[in-house]
């Protein structure tokens, strides 16, 4: 008997369609503190994380930062994110090598956590699940101005991690020299926060001097990391 391509397609859909990842008896009840709205795929993604991180070996350098799960069917996990490539579906936070692009660790976002713990922000948060169980001493990591804030620079030094990130004005600790617009031709601006041996500057990406930020910001990099 032969079968269609179309026939073949159907086939597969309901195959996956009925696909199941947990036994829905054992699921927690909602007012449960062990209940978890990714709960059907919750062992699919603890496998896949450990598959991953068991068969690489994670370079000196890694990147912090969200992607998108296109999803446009409803479900109370969806975000709308209208600055990003696809705008709605799941989030994602991503630990990947900087190198190689290698997806290393990951955690679906799943909203407002209520126990959370007062004073730490999201991103911290977000930054230390992806590499509490890593050792990533002596390591550097990159944010966009997303993440990085100057605390959290500031816990990861403590650990000896490396880490650098573009950076809002409006972050706290971000020294008022810093956030003064920076005319076309000016130097690089260098301002010394002076905690926990943490340094800012600022730049405008003009490609006359683009050589010359590049020389300027790597020798500084190297100086406030060590």
């Amino acid at each position: 008997m032969h079968l269609s391509l179309r026939s073949c397609q159907e086939i597969d859909f309901y195959k996956f369609y009925n696909l199941h990842l947990a036994d829905n008896a054992l699921e927690p009840k909602r007012e449960s503190k062990k209940s978890s709205k990714i709960y059907k795929v919750q062992s699919f993604i603890e496998i896949s994380r450990r598959t991953f991180q068991k068969n690489y070996n994670f370079g000196r350098y890694g990147t912090i930062d969200e992607s998108v799960i296109k999803f446009k069917a409803r479900s109370s996990l969806k975000q709308y994110l209208p600055l990003k490539p696809i705008k709605r579906g799941y989030k994602v936070w991503c630990l990947c090598d900087s190198v190689t692009g290698y997806l290393f660790n990951y955690e679906i976002y799943t909203g407002k956590e209520e126990d959370s713990e007062k004073g730490i922000l999201l991103t911290e948060r977000v930054v230390f699940n992806l590499i509490s169980d890593h050792s990533f001493q002596g390591k550097h990591l990159y944010f966009d101005n997303y993440f990085t804030s100057i605390g959290l620079l500031e816990k990861l030094k403590l650990q000896n991690i490396k880490a650098a990130g573009t950076i809002r004005p409006d972050r706290a600790g971000i020294p008022s020299d810093f956030v003064k617009k920076i005319k076309w031709n000016e130097e690089i601006s260098k301002q010394s926060l002076h905690r926990a041996a943490l340094s800012s500057f600022g730049w405008i990406p003009n490609m006359f001097f683009w050589h010359q930020i590049i020389i300027k910001t790597t020798k500084l990099f190297r100086s406030c990391v060590g």
